[in-house]
């Protein structure tokens, strides 16, 4: 059902207020609305120890990370995580063209205060002020805003899934690298 809603608009010069009633496509209730889909396993509790094996890509996946500036600032602000959230171990981190993929460990004997997410999106606001101050020190023009919203990750389960998502990570440039040659192959 089409719904209606008010728009009112002054005019500077007359100094009249001119109110009408827009009518706009249908009406949803919320059960009609598009969901997010959730990107967490619903009962986990993200603040206990344990591994994740965390993807974040960029905004619209734009090849930002080709940047030398910006590579630069994701590997220092990995490393230093651990200093902005103690009781944690930045793992294996590898940063690719669109996205980057890293481990990051909750340890054993922490009551840990912020869960993945919160250490994920504090990591993201690290990288993007330090973005941020880097394009205003050097003048240059590339995008500010450089993260997609949310982010991917894999609860790991035990030793066998550690060492198969830290050799995904390890190797996700080699492989990219060879589909990117054997596409090119195709085309040829």
């Amino acid at each position: 059902m089409p719904f209606r809603f008010l728009v009112m608009v002054w005019h500077l010069n007359g100094g009249s207020v001119i109110m009408c009633y827009v009518e706009r496509g249908n009406a949803m209730d919320s059960s009609q609305k598009k969901r997010r889909k959730r990107m967490r396993l619903e009962s986990y509790n993200y603040k206990q120890p344990g591994s994740y094996a965390i993807t974040i890509c960029t905004k619209q996946r734009k090849n930002l990370f080709t940047l030398p500036a910006l590579r630069s600032i994701l590997y220092k602000e990995w490393a230093q995580l651990p200093q902005h959230y103690p009781g944690i171990v930045a793992g294996t981190f590898v940063v690719m063209h669109n996205h980057l993929h890293g481990i990051l460990i909750l340890k054993d004997g922490f009551a840990h205060e912020y869960s993945v997410s919160r250490i994920m999106g504090g990591y993201k606001s690290l990288v993007a002020n330090a973005w941020l101050y880097y394009l205003y020190e050097t003048g240059h023009k590339y995008p500010g805003k450089i993260w997609q919203s949310s982010f991917y990750d894999h609860v790991i389960r035990n030793d066998i899934d550690f060492k198969n998502q830290a050799t995904y990570i390890r190797n996700n440039p080699v492989a990219y690298k060879a589909k990117k040659r054997a596409q090119k192959h195709k085309h040829v």
